[in-house]
């Protein structure tokens, strides 16, 4: 699999996170493709040490969605597609 931009790893979030509030994808889906984008993100981003924490404290706070009601799911992701613009 060829290496993702963050630029592109932002976008999907955004689209799998404006999907998720309008029921268009389940909670499990969109932190599957956020997995699997992680681990293809090019050697570059992860190698930045300010761009890397940064990414990994929005990972941590998305991942807890899993566990929460659904009412807090929808603030958290709002709150998502808030930290990526």
């Amino acid at each position: 699999m060829l290496p993702l931009l963050l630029e592109d790893f932002l976008d999907n979030r955004e689209k799998d996170f404006i999907e998720l509030l309008h029921g268009k994808k389940d909670v499990s889906s969109v932190l599957y493709r956020m997995r699997k984008d992680m681990s293809v993100l090019e050697d570059d981003i992860l190698s930045s040490k300010e761009v890397s924490k940064k990414l990994s404290l929005f990972v941590d706070y998305i991942e807890k969605i899993e566990n929460l009601p659904e009412g807090r799911v929808k603030i958290r992701v709002s709150n998502g597609l808030k930290m990526i613009e």
